[in-house]
């Protein structure tokens, strides 16, 4: 245990300070921690943290701040976060709803069209290659009839559908 002796601020020089033993292993201070106090004479103005406003034994002003409304609704350092942000939030959410579904909306028309020209693309494709097929089948049969099947079998058995 540390004690020491010497002037504090209250011109005692007799008064031991005892602040205990450190323990560097946990780092902890162990052991009694006797400080002088210092008592707050009655009647001493103080500030009260949470109100800004200062009391000894009353109220020093009897007139009470009372903010505006615009203080109200946008907040501040007397009035705590007012309203309107919390408003202002709200409308923010319902925005972002209205532009959501907006998007949403958007989303299902394009997919409709690149479904409709996924469709046509394809039927387009398909009527190429069926096209070709009854080319080749009949250029095959106008050179060998006999080996070759007729160009309405051969398209029958092998077109696209």
């Amino acid at each position: 245990m540390t004690t020491y002796f010497g002037d504090n601020a209250w011109g005692d020089s007799d008064t031991p300070l005892t602040f205990g033993d450190w323990d560097p292993n946990s780092n902890t201070l162990s052991g009694p921690t006797a400080l002088p106090s210092m008592a707050i004479p009655s009647g001493t103005p103080t500030i009260n943290a949470l109100s800004d406003t200062a009391s000894a034994a009353g109220p020093l002003n009897n007139n009470a701040y009372q903010p505006t409304a615009w203080e109200q609704f946008a907040g501040g350092k007397n009035t705590g976060p007012g309203w309107g942000k919390l408003a202002l939030g709200g409308l923010q959410g319902i925005g972002n709803l209205y532009l959501g579904s907006q998007q949403l909306k958007l989303g299902k028309e394009s997919l409709a069209a690149g479904k409709a020209q996924y469709a046509e693309q394809t039927g387009i494709q398909k009527q190429e290659i069926n096209r070709s097929i009854q080319d080749r089948a009949q250029r095959r049969y106008d050179r060998n009839p006999e080996l070759n099947p007729t160009p309405e079998e051969y398209y029958a058995a092998n077109r696209l559908t």
